[in-house]
């Protein structure tokens, strides 16, 4: 039989139950903790609010351009990692906009 055979209109709300009136600000201390717990099980906050690290966007054994945000210090590291591969050494060559170029040069040269 349907619903409104029974004598009652279907209704569109949901019951209240009791007890439950005023989560008030005791929720919102709730969602906010669940916040800073989630940002800080991903590790280094820099990372979260600072954007991405330095990462390579395209290299070779000739050179390597690597994006990067602040200081160019931040680069080198991985250059150098990028151009030991090809047992050479990271020169800076020119910055990019947001970024720089290394060549990478044979040690000595």
């Amino acid at each position: 039989m349907p619903a409104s055979s029974c004598g009652r209109t279907p209704s569109l709300t949901l019951p209240r139950l009791r007890g439950r009136e005023g989560w008030g600000q005791s929720g919102h201390v709730l969602v906010l903790a669940l916040i800073v717990a989630t940002l800080s099980a991903c590790g280094d906050t820099t990372a979260v609010f600072g954007g991405p690290g330095p990462f390579v966007r395209e290299g070779n054994a000739n050179s390597v351009e690597i994006s990067f945000s602040g200081d160019i210090s931040n680069a080198m590291p991985l250059a150098r990692k990028h151009c030991a591969q090809y047992e050479r050494v990271p020169r800076y060559a020119m910055g990019a906009l947001d970024g720089a170029v290394f060549d990478c040069v044979r040690p000595g040269s």
